[in-house]
């Protein structure tokens, strides 16, 4: 018992940290991307060759498709509007879930990766998972109420204006969208010693749309809703665990109520937008 709780600690810290690191792209620099589970799947296979002994081709395809990412959000942020960002990173996301299935020969494909770090106190892994989720809060404090904030908002909010007043849109930029996807890869590494084994489906669809769900309804700026909302949002179905129903139907049960979650939390975030907007017209 205490041992899964340990477990379930460090799973929820890894859930709330990418949430934070998305909420940097999101929230803080106005970029609606679908590519959470694709940039922690980077760290996560990078982790299966620096600890589960993979081959070194594997770390050159997550390098180059790290640089990739990264150079490409910087790039759509200046060149796309914001429903088409939307649709090039859900389709980014899809191809690189097609090159971790059919690069089978480098990525295991479907049979997934073992890293095999056993003899890891689970306490250890827990303490780091904790770590990082700290070092991610004061990142977030640190974009969006230190010195670079002021630039970041004066870009978002008016590009033109920025490069009037001497502010280069680009530093600024750079630096929120290399540092959020390189959190979520340091993340996704941690996950993958978190769980021990990795596999295309551990960084699918439902990953990126569960953690841009929960920066979405806790889109007022803070770092606290963001936690709250990955915890509910992942926590509920770990803990349907604890019920005594077969293994052959508990994931379906944990899916389901996965997408419940996420369906409720659209609806309430529409509600609470109609109702601002009421009380605005009020």
């Amino acid at each position: 018992m205490l041992s899964y709780l340990i477990f379930l600690l460090a799973l929820l810290s890894c859930f709330a940290s990418a949430s934070i690191a998305l909420s940097l792209l999101v929230n803080t620099g106005k970029r609606p991307v679908i590519l959470a589970a694709s940039a922690m799947a980077i760290g996560a296979y990078s982790t299966s060759v620096l600890l589960g002994g993979q081959s070194l081709h594997l770390l050159i395809l997550m390098a180059v498709l790290y640089i990739f990412f990264i150079c490409m959000i910087f790039w759509m942020y200046f060149r796309m509007d914001e429903d088409v960002i939307i649709l090039c990173t859900l389709l980014m996301s899809l191809i690189f879930s097609g090159l971790l299935v059919n690069l089978s020969d480098i990525t295991n494909g479907v049979k997934g990766l073992y890293i095999g770090i056993d003899t890891f106190d689970e306490r250890i892994v827990c303490f780091i998972s904790i770590s990082i989720l700290v070092v991610c809060c004061w990142l977030h404090k640190f974009f969006n109420s230190g010195p670079i904030s002021l630039e970041l908002k004066a870009v978002v909010n008016n590009r033109n204006f920025a490069e009037i007043i001497g502010i280069n849109p680009y530093k600024a930029s750079f630096i929120l969208t290399f540092s959020a996807i390189t959190i979520l890869a340091i993340v996704g590494a941690n996950y993958a010693i978190v769980i021990g084994y990795i596999h295309p489906l551990s960084f699918s669809d439902s990953l990126s749309l569960g953690l841009l769900a929960a920066v979405l309804l806790a889109a007022n700026g803070r770092v606290w809703p963001v936690i709250v909302c990955s915890i509910v949002i992942f926590g509920i179905p770990e803990a349907v665990s604890f019920l005594e129903v077969p293994s052959s139907v508990l994931g379906h049960i944990r899916n389901l109520i996965f997408g419940v979650i996420l369906i409720s939390i659209v609806l309430l975030r529409g509600w609470l937008e109609r109702d601002m907007e009421y009380d605005d017209a009020s």
